[in-house]
Protein backbone atom coordinates (compact mmCIF):
# COMPACT_ATOMS: atom_id res chain seq x y z
CA UNK A 1 0.00 0.00 0.00
CA UNK A 2 3.24 2.31 0.73
CA UNK A 3 3.96 2.13 -3.20
CA UNK A 4 0.68 2.70 -3.83
CA UNK A 5 0.56 5.87 -1.70
CA UNK A 6 3.68 7.24 -3.41
CA UNK A 7 2.30 6.54 -7.11
CA UNK A 8 -1.11 7.97 -5.94
CA UNK A 9 1.08 11.77 -4.42
CA UNK A 10 3.21 11.69 -7.51
CA UNK A 11 0.30 11.84 -9.81
CA UNK A 12 -1.15 14.10 -8.14
CA UNK A 13 1.48 16.45 -7.94
CA UNK A 14 2.08 15.78 -11.95
CA UNK A 15 -1.27 15.97 -12.66
CA UNK A 16 -1.81 19.41 -10.25
CA UNK A 17 1.12 20.88 -11.85
CA UNK A 18 -0.08 20.20 -16.28
CA UNK A 19 -3.22 21.73 -14.97
CA UNK A 20 -1.62 24.94 -13.47
CA UNK A 21 0.60 25.31 -16.43
CA UNK A 22 -2.64 24.89 -18.32
CA UNK A 23 -4.23 27.66 -17.09
CA UNK A 24 -1.77 29.71 -16.73
CA UNK A 25 -1.28 29.72 -20.70
CA UNK A 26 -5.29 30.14 -21.08
CA UNK A 27 -4.67 33.46 -19.18
CA UNK A 28 -2.08 35.10 -21.19
CA UNK A 29 -2.91 38.71 -22.17
CA UNK A 30 -1.48 39.45 -25.66
CA UNK A 31 0.72 42.70 -25.17
CA UNK A 32 -1.21 45.62 -27.41
CA UNK A 33 0.69 47.44 -29.51
CA UNK A 34 -0.94 50.44 -30.84
CA UNK A 35 0.84 51.89 -33.00
CA UNK A 36 -0.99 54.11 -34.78
CA UNK A 37 -1.89 54.78 -38.20
CA UNK A 38 1.03 56.90 -38.72
CA UNK A 39 3.47 54.07 -38.27
CA UNK A 40 3.69 52.86 -42.12
CA UNK A 41 7.20 51.89 -43.02
CA UNK A 42 8.28 50.41 -45.84
CA UNK A 43 8.93 46.82 -45.59
CA UNK A 44 10.16 44.29 -47.76
CA UNK A 45 9.27 41.02 -47.35
CA UNK A 46 12.32 38.48 -47.68
CA UNK A 47 11.79 35.20 -49.29
CA UNK A 48 14.17 32.64 -49.45
CA UNK A 49 13.31 29.79 -51.42
CA UNK A 50 15.12 26.52 -52.70
CA UNK A 51 12.95 24.14 -54.53
CA UNK A 52 8.77 24.16 -54.96
CA UNK A 53 6.46 24.33 -52.31
CA UNK A 54 2.99 22.57 -51.58
CA UNK A 55 0.38 24.69 -53.65
CA UNK A 56 3.31 27.47 -53.73
CA UNK A 57 1.20 29.40 -56.04
CA UNK A 58 -1.41 29.94 -53.65
CA UNK A 59 0.84 30.96 -51.07
CA UNK A 60 2.82 33.71 -53.04
CA UNK A 61 -0.78 34.91 -54.08
CA UNK A 62 -1.44 35.37 -50.36
CA UNK A 63 1.70 37.32 -49.66
CA UNK A 64 0.97 39.69 -52.17
CA UNK A 65 -2.70 40.49 -51.68
CA UNK A 66 -1.90 42.54 -48.21
CA UNK A 67 -4.04 45.33 -46.65
CA UNK A 68 -0.77 46.53 -46.22
CA UNK A 69 -0.11 48.55 -49.35
CA UNK A 70 3.29 50.07 -48.24
CA UNK A 71 5.49 46.96 -49.09
CA UNK A 72 8.01 44.91 -51.67
CA UNK A 73 8.24 40.97 -52.50
CA UNK A 74 11.76 40.18 -53.19
CA UNK A 75 12.48 35.85 -53.71
CA UNK A 76 16.30 34.67 -53.39
CA UNK A 77 17.04 31.83 -55.16
CA UNK A 78 20.46 29.78 -55.67
CA UNK A 79 19.75 29.94 -60.04
CA UNK A 80 17.93 29.92 -62.56
CA UNK A 81 17.60 26.24 -62.32
CA UNK A 82 15.59 26.19 -59.36
CA UNK A 83 12.08 24.47 -59.98
CA UNK A 84 10.36 27.86 -58.09
CA UNK A 85 11.56 30.03 -61.14
CA UNK A 86 8.05 29.22 -62.89
CA UNK A 87 5.78 29.65 -60.12
CA UNK A 88 7.78 32.74 -59.61
CA UNK A 89 6.93 34.23 -62.89
CA UNK A 90 3.56 33.41 -62.65
CA UNK A 91 2.78 35.13 -60.00
CA UNK A 92 4.81 38.43 -60.47
CA UNK A 93 7.31 37.29 -57.77
CA UNK A 94 10.56 39.64 -57.99
CA UNK A 95 13.66 37.46 -57.47
CA UNK A 96 17.53 37.49 -57.15
CA UNK A 97 19.80 35.20 -57.29
CA UNK A 98 21.53 34.88 -54.11
CA UNK A 99 25.36 35.70 -54.14
CA UNK A 100 26.76 36.97 -50.45
CA UNK A 101 29.44 35.42 -49.43
CA UNK A 102 29.20 33.78 -45.67
CA UNK A 103 31.04 31.59 -43.96
CA UNK A 104 29.27 28.18 -42.30
CA UNK A 105 25.75 29.76 -43.19
CA UNK A 106 22.96 27.80 -44.48
CA UNK A 107 21.31 28.53 -47.25
CA UNK A 108 18.44 30.15 -46.20
CA UNK A 109 20.80 32.68 -44.58
CA UNK A 110 22.95 33.31 -47.15
CA UNK A 111 19.77 34.16 -49.11
CA UNK A 112 18.54 36.44 -46.42
CA UNK A 113 21.90 38.06 -46.07
CA UNK A 114 21.53 38.61 -50.14
CA UNK A 115 18.34 40.29 -49.93
CA UNK A 116 19.81 42.44 -47.07
CA UNK A 117 22.90 43.57 -48.63
CA UNK A 118 21.07 44.45 -51.44
CA UNK A 119 18.76 46.42 -50.19
CA UNK A 120 19.61 48.70 -47.21
CA UNK A 121 17.24 51.68 -47.62
CA UNK A 122 13.82 49.99 -46.28
CA UNK A 123 12.81 50.37 -42.69
CA UNK A 124 11.41 46.83 -42.43
CA UNK A 125 12.07 43.79 -43.07
CA UNK A 126 10.19 40.83 -43.03
CA UNK A 127 11.12 37.49 -43.19
CA UNK A 128 8.57 35.08 -44.93
CA UNK A 129 9.03 31.19 -46.05
CA UNK A 130 7.19 30.00 -49.25
CA UNK A 131 4.81 27.39 -47.62
CA UNK A 132 3.24 30.02 -45.24
CA UNK A 133 -0.59 30.93 -46.38
CA UNK A 134 -1.49 34.10 -44.83
CA UNK A 135 -4.34 36.37 -44.07
CA UNK A 136 -5.13 39.71 -46.31
CA UNK A 137 -4.12 41.68 -42.88
CA UNK A 138 -1.37 39.86 -41.98
CA UNK A 139 1.91 42.34 -42.94
CA UNK A 140 -0.55 45.07 -41.06
CA UNK A 141 -0.86 43.30 -37.80
CA UNK A 142 3.43 41.70 -38.07
CA UNK A 143 4.58 45.19 -38.54
CA UNK A 144 2.47 47.35 -35.82
CA UNK A 145 4.71 46.06 -32.86
CA UNK A 146 8.36 47.42 -34.66
CA UNK A 147 6.29 50.83 -33.67
CA UNK A 148 7.61 50.38 -29.97
CA UNK A 149 11.08 50.97 -30.09
CA UNK A 150 11.65 48.15 -27.12
CA UNK A 151 10.43 45.54 -29.28
CA UNK A 152 13.07 44.60 -31.62
CA UNK A 153 11.47 41.64 -33.60
CA UNK A 154 7.58 40.73 -34.08
CA UNK A 155 7.23 37.50 -34.99
CA UNK A 156 4.04 34.84 -35.00
CA UNK A 157 3.55 30.99 -35.28
CA UNK A 158 1.76 28.84 -37.90
CA UNK A 159 -0.99 26.07 -37.64
CA UNK A 160 -0.50 23.48 -39.42
CA UNK A 161 -3.11 22.69 -41.96
CA UNK A 162 -3.24 18.57 -42.75
CA UNK A 163 -3.92 17.78 -46.43
CA UNK A 164 -2.69 14.25 -45.81
CA UNK A 165 -2.97 11.08 -43.62
CA UNK A 166 -2.72 10.54 -40.23
CA UNK A 167 1.11 11.96 -39.76
CA UNK A 168 -0.59 15.14 -41.26
CA UNK A 169 -2.80 15.70 -38.40
CA UNK A 170 -0.21 14.53 -36.06
CA UNK A 171 2.07 17.35 -37.31
CA UNK A 172 -1.16 19.48 -36.91
CA UNK A 173 -1.09 19.03 -32.71
CA UNK A 174 2.64 18.41 -32.99
CA UNK A 175 3.18 22.38 -33.77
CA UNK A 176 0.62 23.59 -31.02
CA UNK A 177 3.86 23.17 -28.59
CA UNK A 178 4.89 26.00 -30.44
CA UNK A 179 1.91 28.08 -30.00
CA UNK A 180 2.02 27.53 -26.42
CA UNK A 181 5.62 28.52 -25.61
CA UNK A 182 5.08 32.00 -27.39
CA UNK A 183 2.42 32.85 -24.75
CA UNK A 184 4.95 32.96 -22.51
CA UNK A 185 7.42 35.70 -22.28
CA UNK A 186 10.17 33.36 -20.63
CA UNK A 187 9.78 30.99 -23.62
CA UNK A 188 9.05 33.01 -26.53
CA UNK A 189 11.14 32.98 -29.36
CA UNK A 190 11.55 33.97 -33.20
CA UNK A 191 10.11 31.98 -35.73
CA UNK A 192 11.61 32.28 -38.91
CA UNK A 193 8.97 31.48 -41.15
CA UNK A 194 6.89 34.89 -40.39
CA UNK A 195 8.90 37.85 -38.42
CA UNK A 196 9.62 41.32 -38.59
CA UNK A 197 12.39 43.62 -37.34
CA UNK A 198 13.19 46.72 -38.19
CA UNK A 199 16.77 48.27 -39.44
CA UNK A 200 18.31 49.19 -36.79
CA UNK A 201 18.57 46.08 -35.16
CA UNK A 202 21.17 44.91 -37.30
CA UNK A 203 24.46 46.77 -37.93
CA UNK A 204 27.39 45.67 -39.54
CA UNK A 205 29.11 43.37 -36.34
CA UNK A 206 25.59 42.27 -36.58
CA UNK A 207 25.05 41.25 -39.85
CA UNK A 208 28.72 39.75 -40.16
CA UNK A 209 27.00 37.70 -36.59
CA UNK A 210 24.15 36.54 -38.76
CA UNK A 211 26.03 35.51 -41.96
CA UNK A 212 27.62 32.99 -40.19
CA UNK A 213 24.46 31.35 -38.55
CA UNK A 214 22.77 28.21 -39.48
CA UNK A 215 19.54 29.28 -38.36
CA UNK A 216 18.23 32.75 -39.17
CA UNK A 217 15.62 32.99 -36.55
CA UNK A 218 18.39 31.60 -34.02
CA UNK A 219 20.24 34.32 -35.01
CA UNK A 220 18.51 37.37 -35.08
CA UNK A 221 16.42 36.15 -31.31
CA UNK A 222 20.72 36.30 -29.51
CA UNK A 223 20.96 39.88 -31.13
CA UNK A 224 17.75 40.89 -30.21
CA UNK A 225 18.18 39.18 -26.32
CA UNK A 226 21.34 40.70 -26.32
CA UNK A 227 20.29 44.60 -27.06
CA UNK A 228 17.98 43.93 -24.47
CA UNK A 229 14.97 44.13 -26.80
CA UNK A 230 11.77 42.35 -26.65
CA UNK A 231 10.34 39.80 -29.11
CA UNK A 232 6.36 40.46 -30.06
CA UNK A 233 4.54 36.89 -30.81
CA UNK A 234 1.16 38.83 -32.85
CA UNK A 235 -1.10 35.68 -32.20
CA UNK A 236 -3.40 37.39 -34.21
CA UNK A 237 -1.44 37.13 -37.29
CA UNK A 238 -1.03 33.42 -37.05
CA UNK A 239 -0.40 31.86 -40.17
CA UNK A 240 -1.19 28.56 -42.11
CA UNK A 241 1.32 25.50 -43.90
CA UNK A 242 -0.85 22.99 -45.51
CA UNK A 243 1.08 20.31 -45.26
CA UNK A 244 0.63 16.80 -46.88
CA UNK A 245 3.79 15.04 -44.56
CA UNK A 246 3.92 10.98 -44.57
CA UNK A 247 5.87 9.93 -41.49
CA UNK A 248 9.10 9.34 -43.03
CA UNK A 249 9.02 13.41 -43.98
CA UNK A 250 7.20 14.44 -40.53
CA UNK A 251 10.09 12.07 -38.72
CA UNK A 252 12.75 13.99 -40.52
CA UNK A 253 11.58 17.45 -40.08
CA UNK A 254 11.00 16.70 -36.63
CA UNK A 255 13.89 15.62 -34.95
CA UNK A 256 15.10 18.74 -37.13
CA UNK A 257 12.96 21.29 -35.73
CA UNK A 258 13.92 19.80 -32.37
CA UNK A 259 17.92 19.65 -32.84
CA UNK A 260 18.08 23.56 -33.97
CA UNK A 261 15.97 24.43 -30.98
CA UNK A 262 18.26 23.04 -28.70
CA UNK A 263 21.19 23.82 -30.12
CA UNK A 264 20.30 27.35 -29.18
CA UNK A 265 19.64 26.79 -25.63
CA UNK A 266 19.89 23.71 -23.47
CA UNK A 267 17.28 24.68 -21.86
CA UNK A 268 14.92 23.59 -24.16
CA UNK A 269 16.13 20.17 -23.51
CA UNK A 270 16.10 20.16 -19.59
CA UNK A 271 12.60 21.69 -19.87
CA UNK A 272 10.92 19.66 -22.22
CA UNK A 273 12.16 16.85 -20.69
CA UNK A 274 11.31 17.40 -17.45
CA UNK A 275 7.69 18.48 -18.59
CA UNK A 276 7.04 15.48 -20.87
CA UNK A 277 8.82 12.58 -19.17
CA UNK A 278 6.29 13.15 -15.92
CA UNK A 279 3.59 13.60 -18.28
CA UNK A 280 4.11 10.54 -19.64
CA UNK A 281 4.89 8.56 -16.32
CA UNK A 282 1.28 10.10 -15.04
CA UNK A 283 -0.16 8.17 -18.31
CA UNK A 284 1.40 5.00 -17.89
CA UNK A 285 0.99 4.99 -13.80
CA UNK A 286 -2.83 5.75 -14.35
CA UNK A 287 -3.52 3.15 -17.12
CA UNK A 288 -1.77 0.56 -14.92
CA UNK A 289 -2.95 1.67 -11.63
CA UNK A 290 -6.41 1.32 -12.75
CA UNK A 291 -5.85 -2.11 -15.08
CA UNK A 292 -5.05 -3.20 -11.16
CA UNK A 293 -8.30 -1.90 -10.09
CA UNK A 294 -7.50 1.27 -8.64
CA UNK A 295 -9.85 2.85 -11.18
CA UNK A 296 -9.95 6.47 -9.01
CA UNK A 297 -6.54 7.00 -10.47
CA UNK A 298 -8.55 7.79 -13.85
CA UNK A 299 -9.46 11.06 -12.68
CA UNK A 300 -6.24 12.29 -12.52
CA UNK A 301 -6.18 12.15 -16.41
CA UNK A 302 -8.31 14.99 -16.48
CA UNK A 303 -5.62 17.39 -17.19
CA UNK A 304 -4.33 15.31 -19.73
CA UNK A 305 -8.06 14.97 -21.79
CA UNK A 306 -8.35 19.17 -21.22
CA UNK A 307 -5.28 19.50 -22.75
CA UNK A 308 -6.35 17.49 -25.35
CA UNK A 309 -9.48 19.13 -25.90
CA UNK A 310 -8.29 22.46 -25.74
CA UNK A 311 -5.82 21.25 -28.55
CA UNK A 312 -8.88 20.17 -30.41
CA UNK A 313 -10.48 23.14 -30.60
CA UNK A 314 -7.86 25.35 -31.64
CA UNK A 315 -7.07 22.66 -34.40
CA UNK A 316 -7.72 24.32 -37.90
CA UNK A 317 -9.17 20.94 -39.11
CA UNK A 318 -11.22 18.70 -36.52
CA UNK A 319 -10.96 14.90 -36.60
CA UNK A 320 -12.09 12.62 -33.93
CA UNK A 321 -8.54 10.68 -33.61
CA UNK A 322 -7.40 14.12 -31.72
CA UNK A 323 -7.10 12.06 -28.02
CA UNK A 324 -4.92 9.45 -29.32
CA UNK A 325 -2.74 12.28 -31.32
CA UNK A 326 -2.40 13.93 -28.23
CA UNK A 327 -1.51 10.84 -25.79
CA UNK A 328 1.04 9.81 -28.38
CA UNK A 329 2.30 13.27 -28.79
CA UNK A 330 4.08 13.13 -24.96
CA UNK A 331 6.17 9.64 -25.65
CA UNK A 332 6.48 11.19 -29.54
CA UNK A 333 8.21 15.04 -28.09
CA UNK A 334 10.64 13.11 -25.64
CA UNK A 335 12.18 10.84 -28.69
CA UNK A 336 12.46 14.42 -30.79
CA UNK A 337 14.02 15.56 -27.66
CA UNK A 338 16.63 12.37 -27.29
CA UNK A 339 17.21 12.67 -31.09
CA UNK A 340 17.96 16.08 -31.39
CA UNK A 341 20.11 16.05 -28.05
CA UNK A 342 22.39 13.60 -29.38
CA UNK A 343 22.08 15.11 -33.24
CA UNK A 344 25.40 16.59 -34.79
CA UNK A 345 24.25 17.43 -37.71
CA UNK A 346 20.91 18.46 -40.25
CA UNK A 347 19.95 17.89 -43.66
CA UNK A 348 17.82 20.97 -44.64
CA UNK A 349 16.81 21.43 -48.17
CA UNK A 350 19.32 18.73 -49.68
CA UNK A 351 21.92 20.19 -47.86
CA UNK A 352 23.92 19.32 -44.96
CA UNK A 353 24.92 21.51 -41.80
CA UNK A 354 27.13 20.71 -38.79
CA UNK A 355 25.50 21.73 -35.28
CA UNK A 356 27.23 24.29 -33.38
CA UNK A 357 28.16 23.54 -29.73
CA UNK A 358 25.10 24.01 -27.66
CA UNK A 359 25.06 26.92 -25.19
Amino acid sequence: MNFILIILILDILIASGLLIIKLGRLNYNKEKYEGGDYFNPEALIILPIKGKDFQMNLNLRSLKQQTYSNFRIIAVIDDENDESVDVLKEEGIEYLISDALCSECSGKVRAIYSALLRFRDFHCYVIADSDIRVEKDWLRKLIKPLSKKDVGISTTFPKFYPEGGFWSYFKMYWGMIGESMMESSITRFAWGGSLAFRNDLLDDNDLKEFSSSISDDISLLNICKRKGLKVAYVKDATVLIHSPDNFRIFLEWSNRQTALSISSSNKVFLFGMIYYVLASFLIISVILMSILGYYLFLLLLIPVFYISYSNYRNAPVKNGLFIAHNFILYFFYIYNLMAGKFKKNITWRGRNYQLKSKV
